[in-house]
């Protein structure tokens, strides 16, 4: 499916959220319960709308990536993509981009993924690798490719 990225904008905030809700309520929801006011507000002071770049498709929002570049590895923070637009390669295509990023860059991926989150079978097809893991989550990596 072809879509774009755009940087994120101030104006786009509240978007973030409802594509931050879509992707995520139902996980957290099962492991501590979601509230809405809480989680809007966690989510406004914890986004830097600089390092979100958001996807389109037909002009559309449908999703985002969050990256934080660390110095010698680049994480992931957060990806959501909304239901009528997941498991449609969307996602994978754009971490594959990041991927190929870190290769030119000789850095490896980080991120982390609720251990019930489904996406995980799309990190492990990506490559990514368990390095650690909390009570509710798995620490992932993916290192570059040395040639």
């Amino acid at each position: 499916m072809e879509f774009k990225l755009r940087g994120a904008e101030k104006k786009d905030i509240d978007i973030l959220f409802q594509i931050h809700k879509d992707a995520y309520e139902f996980n957290v929801a099962k492991i501590w319960g979601w509230d809405d006011d809480l989680q809007s507000n966690m989510f406004r002071k914890s986004v830097v709308l600089e390092n979100v770049q958001v996807i389109i498709i037909r002009e559309r929002p449908v999703g985002y990536i969050d990256i934080d570049h660390r110095g010698d590895f680049i994480f992931i923070r957060s990806i959501a993509i909304i239901s009528d637009y997941r498991s449609k390669g969307i996602g994978g295509q754009v971490i594959q981009d990041i991927i190929e990023i870190s290769e030119k860059q000789g850095m490896p991926v980080h991120l982390q993924v609720m251990k019930i989150n489904e996406a995980r079978k799309l990190y492990d097809r990506l490559g990514f690798k368990v390095y650690d893991e909390t009570e509710t989550h798995y620490k992932l990596k993916r290192e570059p490719v040395v040639s």
